[in-house]
């Protein structure tokens, strides 16, 4: 089991030592848990505002590859087929527009990747801490249990909304005339 630090709200695991050397206690009381839920609102401060850098992260490197998209298009020249009057178009890797497109692709798919993982990491630190809070002001318990997945939840999500959907089908009035 991990639980959180009564000082500094770090998690710790079960048995383990702080770092701060604050007190370690499964439980808070009563008067306790309004500050303690505050400080750690503040850390989900934190991660959304790391996640929108992670985000822009995300929109820079999309940008930066649809114009790398856009330079390999322009490195496309128009060739002659020999013995035909038909022309098709090639690559041509010597232009300087093929070698940016590559540039911008690559420095683009990092900056996409980067900011996707990152991102997801720290929406589900946002997530973690959320679902502690929802706990320790239910039960005054300071035990950090996992969250599901995101996916899980989406799937969740979905799975209730068309069971509902089939039961308002199901149970709808028909219109009077």
């Amino acid at each position: 089991m991990k639980y959180y630090c009564k000082t500094c709200q770090k998690i710790v695991n079960e048995g383990a030592q702080c770092s701060c050397g604050g007190e370690l206690s499964t439980t808070i009381s009563e008067e306790e848990v309004r500050p303690f839920v505050q400080k750690l609102h503040k850390k989900t401060n934190d991660c959304r505002h790391a996640l929108s850098h992670y985000l822009s992260f995300v929109v820079i490197g999309l940008t930066i590859a649809i114009i790398g998209f856009l330079f390999y298009y322009l490195s496309f020249s128009r060739v002659q087929i020999p013995d035909t009057q038909d022309f098709e178009y090639v690559v041509n890797t010597a232009c300087s527009e093929f070698w940016v497109s590559m540039v911008a692709l690559i420095a683009g798919g990092i900056l996409f990747l980067v900011g996707a993982v990152f991102g997801i990491i720290t929406s589900r630190k946002k997530r973690q801490i959320l679902f502690d809070i929802e706990n320790i002001r239910a039960t005054r318990s300071l035990e950090s249990k996992p969250v599901e997945v995101i996916f899980v939840t989406w799937f969740k999500a979905i799975r209730k909304t068309i069971r509902h959907a089939i039961w308002m089908f199901k149970h709808r009035q028909p219109k009077a005339k």
